[in-house]
């Protein structure tokens, strides 16, 4: 009797073929980031990004007291009329 008639059978080689696939595939993958330095050009990306999120919180920052004080002098104006 032949073992692939079993149906048992079949299915633990289809697995067995996808899990080397996948294998491969995972493989595959790390060399291509790797050659393309895809994942130091991710990591330098995430730097840039955490460093203009720094700016921008700095200048909104300044930008709030800049705003606060036109209204602080706006009042003082108002004040004085």
């Amino acid at each position: 009797m032949n073992p692939w008639l079993n149906p048992s059978a079949q299915l633990t080689g289809v697995l067995v073929y996808l899990v080397i696939v996948l294998i491969i595939f995972l493989i595959g993958r790390e060399i291509v980031c790797w050659y393309f330095k895809i994942n130091s050009r991710q990591r330098e990306s995430e730097k840039q990004t955490v460093i203009l999120e720094q700016i921008l919180a700095a200048v909104g920052q300044r930008q709030t007291k800049e705003q606060q004080k036109t209204t602080l002098s706006d009042l003082n104006t108002s004040l004085k009329e």
